[in-house]
């Protein structure tokens, strides 16, 4: 049997079998085999997910700015009427600070209602004070304000026959209250009318209002009532 002498390429195909069977390092010049990780990642665990979770930041609202100190258009109730022992005029005052608004002073009805406290106490008083807004006034007041207007104010008194009984200490009132928006420019809004339900105690030789409820707000030329309210109402305003 004749035995052929092995070519140069075969030669070169058995060495490179034996060291891959061997386990070394390829050849150069051929790219390595892909290789298998002993370990594979670990699974995330639910504690890990919880982690990783992103959580939002509560919203906290932000109270509207205040305006700023000064004498509206119309001027205030004279300080006479915070000693008076008459509680319709007490009544008459503070009802007029409370709704005498004025934009180039006031950023919003809240803004007015504060030049009454002097007139009023109690929770009513706390309440008024501590009044922010967080929203802003709404499309009425921007429209005042867009004529550097103020609110002329007309209050009268007004009888209700089912008003609880009047006692030494403790009197209660009932008054229409009409606002009529003014511009600076010569302006002039629908007016509003609102029924006020007060409650007035005896304070030293004065009087003072502990409650304020509000009924109505009918635009002029309409018949239509947006609040509701009344003796039967336990809110202080």
């Amino acid at each position: 049997m004749n035995r052929h002498p092995a070519t140069p390429a075969a030669v070169l195909l058995g060495v490179v079998l034996a060291a891959a069977a061997s386990g070394c390092a390829p050849t150069p010049g051929l790219a390595p085999a892909a290789t298998v990780p002993a370990t594979l990642p670990a699974a995330p665990t639910r504690a890990s997910t919880a982690a990783s979770t992103v959580t939002a930041e509560p919203f906290t609202p932000t109270a509207v700015p205040t305006g700023r100190a000064g004498i509206p258009a119309g001027g205030l109730p004279p300080a006479t009427t915070l000693t008076s022992s008459d509680p319709d005029v007490v009544a008459t005052a503070g009802l007029t600070a409370y709704y005498r608004a004025d934009t180039v002073l006031d950023l919003g009805p809240a803004d007015a209602h504060r030049r009454a406290l002097p007139w009023t106490t109690g929770q009513l008083a706390a309440g008024i004070r501590g009044d922010r807004p967080v929203t802003g006034p709404g499309a009425d007041w921007t429209t005042l304000a867009t004529h550097h207007g103020y609110a002329a104010v007309t209050v009268a008194r007004a009888y209700d026959d089912g008003a609880p009984t009047d006692t030494r200490n403790t009197v209660y009132r009932e008054f229409t209250v009409t606002t009529r928006p003014r511009g600076r420019d010569g302006w002039t809004g629908a007016a509003l009318t609102y029924t006020g339900f007060l409650t007035l105690a005896r304070n030293g030789g004065g009087w003072r209002i502990t409650t304020l409820r509000t009924t109505g707000r009918y635009r002029s030329g309409t018949n239509q009532d947006s609040t509701g309210g009344g003796w039967g109402s336990t809110e202080c305003r």
